[in-house]
């Protein structure tokens, strides 16, 4: 995992200039680090950011740091919804949002959350393998 978190802080790692997701989970080797090669080491305050699914009435937090995008945001909800992230629309006040864009620069709450659709034609389906013991 290319995160750690200590008390209410978040470390992320840049490699090459290049900030890496916090929501990734990568090899230093599959982003091309060499032994010797510099990481930055970087610490960010977290923010719980809001999001609603309609759809199935299900609302979801999820802390997140200053270097997240839509794109990442997209992924996370692709795993757990079982779809492919170009499937997935987030939406604020009414705006669809870009995928380039920082999501931690929008203030959610609970009555305006980030809102997560999917495209026309798409069945939205949960499963909860797992989730009972």
């Amino acid at each position: 995992m290319i995160q750690f978190e200590s008390f209410n802080h978040y470390f992320n790692f840049s490699y090459n200039n290049i900030l890496v997701s916090p929501l990734d989970s990568l090899s230093l080797v599959d982003i091309g680090y060499k032994l010797g090669d510099h990481i930055d080491v970087i610490q960010s305050t977290p923010k719980n950011a809001y999001f609603t699914i309609k759809q199935i009435n299900y609302q979801f937090i999820l802390p997140i740091s200053e270097n997240l995008t839509v794109f990442d945001i997209k992924k996370y909800f692709s795993t757990k919804f079982f779809t492919v992230p170009k499937k997935i629309i987030v939406i604020y006040e009414e705006s669809i949002i870009n995928d380039d864009i920082l999501i931690y620069d929008y203030d959610t709450t609970e009555k305006e959350p980030f809102i997560i659709e999917f495209q026309k034609d798409n069945k939205l389906y949960r499963t909860f393998f797992n989730e009972f013991n």
